[in-house]
């Protein structure tokens, strides 16, 4: 978990620390990357994504369209957002998130 909060803190960092690139070629990068992980580790152990074989293609779509824009925006207001507020906001999603969750699953 440490770990995990160090990374998601050092990328709200190089984000900030990079003003003249526009958000959105940040985030196109940082997307790009996690496919390359994501493919390289599936490589390694040699594990198969079968995504046209998927039989429950709605909530993957739900998943995706719903994925672009939330990180869109966090992208976008990291630019205006002080560092501090932004890492509190970040380590606070999985509580918001078991609250949601809490209410949407009863």
């Amino acid at each position: 978990m440490t770990m995990c909060a160090f990374c998601f803190a050092t990328v709200s960092l190089a984000f900030k620390l990079l003003p003249n690139i526009p958000p959105m070629q940040i985030l196109w990068y940082r997307m790009f990357i996690s496919v390359l992980i994501i493919y390289v580790i599936g490589h390694i152990y040699k594990t198969k994504i079968y995504i046209k074989n998927s039989q429950d293609h709605f909530n993957l779509v739900l998943r995706c369209s719903l994925y672009i824009p939330a990180s869109v925006t966090w992208f976008y207001g990291l630019k205006f957002m002080p560092m501090s507020e932004s890492i509190v906001l970040n380590l606070c999603s999985p509580i918001a998130a078991g609250i949601l969750g809490s209410f949407i699953l009863n």
